[in-house]
């Protein structure tokens, strides 16, 4: 969660300092900022998952298709074969 960022806490602690501060306009636009973040967040986390659903339970095989796979085996034999002395 956004709100819960160290960040977004330092911002809130600030708005609520310049509320006690008489300072109303400042600590709305801080309050508006940490809002504006927590939303953006919010939805950039919802595409994410929404992007990533498809590859739940996807075998890696199907993923790759026979030539990526091939070619992933290739260049780990080719790894494993250069880490040997």
């Amino acid at each position: 969660m956004a709100v819960l960022e160290p960040t977004n806490l330092l911002l809130l602690a600030c708005a609520v300092l310049y509320g006690l501060l008489g300072e109303p306009a400042d600590a709305a636009v801080l309050l508006l900022f940490v809002a504006a973040i927590t939303l953006l967040d919010a939805v950039q986390q919802h595409r994410s998952n929404r992007a990533l659903a498809p590859l739940h339970g996807a075998d890696l095989a199907g993923l790759l298709g026979a030539t990526g796979l091939a070619l992933l085996l290739a260049l780990l034999a080719e790894r494993n074969s250069r880490a040997k002395p």
